[in-house]
């Protein structure tokens, strides 16, 4: 009876790790396209971006307000 339980403790564990393993793998994919589903939403509709950094570069990074780094003396 022991290795009975203990096969079906293993198969139990075995089945868990797969599915933790393919729910983080889910989560990566939906953080990954994330920002590019709202961007293209919300850029069509004229709103502001929350969360990805698209000025007029058209998404590469560049922010859309230049900001001064020169020291006022």
């Amino acid at each position: 009876m022991s290795r009975r339980l203990a096969l079906r403790w293993r198969i139990f564990l075995s089945y868990l790790v797969m599915v933790v393993v393919v729910a983080g793998m889910g989560m990566v994919a939906v953080l990954a396209l994330t920002p590019e589903l709202f961007a293209s939403g919300i850029r069509n509709r004229g709103g502001v971006v929350s969360g990805a950094n698209r000025g007029r570069s058209g998404g590469t990074g560049e922010p859309a307000i230049e900001v001064s780094t020169q020291i006022q003396e």
